[in-house]
């Protein structure tokens, strides 16, 4: 699983270095086990779903943090090897919803979202995980979110 904060720019190269690493342990690589969790939502403007998605997603990630970070966020806790997690669960890390919104999140219209998950499938993406109910979102709003992506973004994807 690529970790669902990767910026779209770096999905490639997380997956490139996981067939490399499945290489070099003796097995096969396998294209469907690669999955990836990213927040979804679709709706009929960017400025809808600006609107829509900035609160309850600013909440779920600065949970996330308050809930994932280590006793009194003492990031040196973390082993060495974990340092983007030193990054993340440090005491002033602070969420950027714009860069969210750009590089991380499949929120948009149905052709901003169909377009981010075709480029995820490009950069070795069999799956994915969406996140649709993050933050106390309205239940209305999720429902017709996942109207609008069944209607008009999965038939792009119907292969």
């Amino acid at each position: 699983m690529i970790g669902q904060g990767e910026p779209f720019d770096q999905v490639a190269q997380q997956v490139e270095s996981y067939r490399s690493a499945v290489g070099e342990a003796g097995f096969d690589y396998r294209p469907e086990r690669v999955v990836v969790a990213r927040p979804m939502y679709t709706t009929t403007s960017e400025e809808k779903a600006r609107r829509d998605t900035e609160a309850p997603f600013m909440w779920f990630k600065r949970t996330g943090q308050e809930v994932g970070a280590p006793p009194e966020n003492r990031t040196e806790l973390l082993p060495d090897e974990f340092s983007s997690y030193r990054r993340r669960f440090s005491r002033d890390t602070e969420f950027d919803y714009n860069a969210m919104f750009e590089n991380v999140a499949l929120f948009g219209t149905p052709g901003q979202v169909a377009e981010r998950v075709e480029n995820l499938r490009r950069s070795g993406v069999e799956n994915l995980i969406f996140f649709i109910n993050y933050g106390g979102i309205e239940h209305r709003k999720v429902m017709d979110s996942l109207e609008l992506f069944a209607a008009q973004v999965m038939p792009q994807f119907a292969d």
